[in-house]
């Protein structure tokens, strides 16, 4: 019986051994890669494979699998068999897949280059080639990064946070370090004590560095279970708050909210203006209640301008049109009056009123801190003028 040339059976080890060989030039590349996989992988903590597959990822996947191939091609070409009798092809497969890793990644010695370490030999290829990775698969992961933490950390107290928070991520994972959970911690201390970061900054760098040490699910989680306990108020700074009490709404909606966005260079013109028409949506509604107080309006006028702008363009543009905008101050005085007659009403008492026959002048109210001390001889002869009545509101 004749057997068809090029096909193998048992009778013939030589034509099941040709396959097998072939079938090694494909095995030899995917071990290569998954080299590569793996070292891309260990280095992203919040998203190892969705680092890996990102273009420049693939890219240094695709040069560890060629380094594989290339090493098996000459290692078949001048057929070394490194001492081998049974099994030659298998490990030539070996030395070729995992020797060209190895070899890539060796260094005849090292040098520092000002905080670097630099490698000389073979593995300087690979370490540019990983540096280069590393860089490129960061910014292609910044953005989607960058609007998931704005997502989870939505709300959240850094004050509140910063101790709880961590505690509860690391207690979820259950195999971080001490000695890494200790220089964490370190980290947020020096984050907190900075003085010139906002508070809504801060949250956010506490939430990108707890992202990195457990990944963005866990933060979730964590973020989703301590709920309310960790959320916090938004605030206005304290110059930008005392700014807005002295604006009158009238005058301050809604030129404030032009001058705010014409300031304002943040996002595209769509986006600025999506913004502007959410804010004037809000206030709106607040021009038709009147029972609210000026001071209410003008505090949720720049909640929700805060909330486009921020604080620093915003108390910009108050300073801006601050004289165009200005309270008065007589309907200020008219208003505390007011309050003061509810609060009498509210006890039900009277507003105090002079008897009969007695004539009271019509003074400015005189500021505590201006008043000048009264000498007994003032005192003396105000009495002797008549001036001052006695106890129980009766005259000389």
């Amino acid at each position: 019986m004749s057997i068809p040339q090029g096909e193998a059976t048992m009778a013939d080890p030589a034509g099941i051994a040709w396959q097998l060989s072939d079938l090694w030039y494909f095995g030899v590349p995917s071990i290569g890669a998954a080299v590569g996989v793996t070292e891309v992988i260990s280095r992203y903590k919040d998203a190892p494979f969705l680092a890996a597959q990102t273009g420049p990822a693939r890219a240094y996947v695709l040069v560890n699998a060629l380094a594989a191939l290339f090493a098996y091609v000459l290692i078949r070409n001048f057929d070394f068999k490194f001492g081998a009798q049974d099994q030659v092809i298998l490990v030539q497969a070996l030395v070729a897949s995992l020797g060209s890793m190895a070899f890539f990644r060796s260094s005849l010695f090292s040098m520092k280059v000002g905080e670097t370490d630099v490698s000389v030999g073979p593995a300087i290829f690979f370490q540019i080639l990983l540096f280069a990775t590393d860089r490129a698969c960061d910014r292609e992961r910044a953005k989607p990064r960058s609007a998931e933490v704005i997502r989870i950390m939505q709300g959240v107290s850094f004050e509140l946070a910063r101790d709880s928070l961590p505690s509860f991520c690391f207690e979820l994972m259950q195999n971080i370090p001490a000695s890494e959970q200790q220089k964490f911690r370190l980290v947020i201390d020096a984050l907190a004590s900075s003085t010139r970061m906002p508070d809504s900054v801060k949250v956010l760098n506490l939430g990108l560095m707890l992202m990195n040490a457990v990944g963005q699910q866990v933060l979730e989680a964590a973020v989703a279970a301590l709920g309310e306990k960790i959320q916090g108020p938004a605030k206005l700074e304290l110059k930008v708050f005392i700014a807005l009490q002295r604006a009158d709404f009238d005058k301050a909606y809604p030129l404030l909210v032009d001058i705010a966005f014409i300031m304002s260079r943040y996002g595209s013109p769509a986006a600025q203006e999506a913004a502007k028409t959410a804010v004037l949506k809000e206030i709106e509604p607040l021009t038709r209640q009147p029972h609210l107080d000026n001071g209410a309006k003008m505090t949720q006028l720049g909640l929700s301008l805060q909330q486009r702008v921020g604080d620093a363009v915003l108390l910009a543009a108050i300073e801006q049109v601050a004289d165009g905008i200005k309270g008065d101050p007589d309907r200020e005085d008219q208003a505390q009056a007011e309050d003061a007659e509810s609060a009498h009403a509210q006890k039900g008492q009277q507003p105090q009123t002079p008897p009969p026959g007695v004539v009271v002048p019509n003074v400015t109210p005189i500021r505590p801190d201006v008043v000048a001390p009264v000498t007994d001889t003032d005192a003396a002869t105000d009495h002797a003028a008549g001036d001052v009545p006695k106890a129980g509101g009766a005259s000389d």
